[in-house]
């Protein structure tokens, strides 16, 4: 009876484990949009990034697809006031 006690112990440390990691890897899966360098926060870098590409589609020499906060298929006002509104974050 001991012996199965102790294997459910380890059993749900090993599944603990397992959840915990799992968390670590979806942060690492899902950057922030609006981190459009990609250098782990949001600043006036990434926001004027996103400006100076306002009203760019996929059709312009200069698109960016990472500038498209939204994924609509156009740099506009949604996607600069996106990126705005993460000013701040910073990726843990």
């Amino acid at each position: 009876m001991l012996s199965v006690t102790k294997r459910s112990a380890r059993a749900a440390d090993l599944e603990n484990q397992l959840r915990v990691a799992a968390l670590s890897i979806a942060r690492i899966v899902t950057p922030n949009p609006a981190d459009v360098n990609n250098d782990g926060k949001v600043d006036m870098k990434d926001i004027s990034y996103v400006a100076r590409r306002f009203m760019m589609t996929p059709a312009d020499p200069l698109w960016d697809p990472a500038a498209d906060i939204n994924r609509d298929g156009r740099v506009d006002m949604k996607d600069i006031g996106g990126s705005a509104r993460r000013f701040g974050e910073i990726d843990s």
